[in-house]
């Protein structure tokens, strides 16, 4: 079985390729303790996506504190449990830790460990952990493989990401994973389980599939979007959607371009305010 712990939900990587080449998906979590749980939640969620909904593993998180943020603050208590539990029902058959004894030496002697530089686990932290695993040893195989069922979907992909924001564009201001975000986070406070999905996945399971700011889509992702409408789907876009192909050369006749009939707009014109202006 090939696997490797993806880091981070980064802009260099089109991790949706990279998944291809895994068995199973895994990654590092390392959430900062100003990071609202919506944030935490998507980067599981794009995560799972990675093999089409089939669970991941968790290959690293601390059972405390970081040492190479900006500030290193401990995990509240109960928080370490909070975070485990989160992972597990967006997807993850199983939960590791970095590290099992903190180091003495070079760069993460400061970062947590399950055992730290006392030499035992009779701490608040090793209470903690001992705490989740006979929890964790009662639910067992119970929830391993299991799945989740969403009827809906947020598009995401790596080539629009670059796209909108590599291009020399209407406003400096204008970020993907923002945009993606308000969607995801909106879900989220109402407690809808969402999947992550690409522009030509199989749609047909879902009943509303979201697309934020799709600007660059190709002719195949436009055909797949049109067959989940014309089946009774409910497709949401943004502005600046269906601007371009996959070679970034804009689609003619006009805006939405590629959505244009679909969406029956048309947009005649794209405007960009400065930051004090609201008109």
């Amino acid at each position: 079985m090939y696997t490797t712990n993806i880091w981070s939900i980064s802009h260099e990587l089109d991790l949706f390729r990279w998944g291809e080449q895994c068995d199973v998906a895994s990654w590092d979590s390392y959430p900062s303790n100003k990071d609202h749980p919506s944030v935490i939640a998507f980067r599981h969620d794009v995560i799972r996506g990675l093999k089409k909904g089939k669970p991941f593993l968790l290959m690293e998180q601390t059972p405390s504190q970081q040492n190479w943020q900006a500030f290193n603050a401990q995990k509240r208590p109960g928080v370490m449990r909070l975070l485990s539990y989160q992972c597990i029902a967006h997807g993850a058959d199983g939960i590791m830790f970095f590290q099992w004894r903190q180091s003495l030496g070079a760069c993460e002697k400061f970062h947590a460990a399950m055992v730290p530089h006392v030499g035992h686990e009779n701490t608040r932290i090793g209470k903690e952990l001992s705490k989740l695993g006979k929890e964790l040893q009662y639910l067992q195989d119970k929830i391993i493989d299991s799945r989740t069922e969403s009827k809906v979907a947020i598009i995401m992909d790596w080539a629009n990401w670059w796209g909108v924001e590599y291009s020399s564009g209407s406003s400096v201001d204008l970020t993907y994973i923002d945009r993606i975000m308000k969607y995801y986070k909106a879900l989220y406070d109402l407690n809808i389980p969402l999947d992550i999905v690409e522009p030509t996945s199989d749609l047909s399971k879902y009943e509303i599939v979201i697309a934020p700011l799709l600007y660059m889509v190709s002719d195949a992702s436009i055909e797949n979007i049109n067959k989940f409408v014309s089946r009774g789907g409910t497709f949401i876009t943004t502005f600046f959607s269906g601007i371009v192909d996959e070679d970034d050369s804009v689609r003619i006749g006009g805006y939405p371009g590629a959505f244009k009939e679909l969406l029956g707009i048309w947009v005649g014109e794209v405007d960009a305010l400065y930051p004090d202006m609201n008109v």
